[in-house]
């Protein structure tokens, strides 16, 4: 997948990506209820509570490498991933 050359390095389908602060230990959403995908710039696939935008409760969900197409409102807080594994989830729109 070809990349933009910009500071967030945003993958092509994505107008918007940034990192998600204090994942670690708060939920990641928009407050405008913004929905958005995962870019997960890892080398292994990783496992995150997420809410659906068509759902109002949490579900464990596998996101492999790269972008993915589920369309979120909410991740849950995610002590288990290490910092740096953390630091590549990327949220996108």
């Amino acid at each position: 997948m070809g990349r933009t050359l910009s500071y967030n390095n945003t993958p092509d389908q994505f107008g918007n990506c940034g990192s998600m602060p204090d994942i670690a230990t708060a939920n990641f959403k928009f407050a405008s209820g913004q929905t958005f995908n995962i870019d997960n710039e890892n080398d292994i696939p990783v496992t995150l509570e997420v809410m659906f935008a068509n759902m109002t409760t949490f579900v464990s969900k596998v996101f492999q490498v790269g972008p993915n197409p589920y369309l979120l409102k909410e991740v849950k807080a995610n002590a288990v991933l290490t910092a740096g594994q953390l630091a590549l989830i990327k949220y996108g729109y």
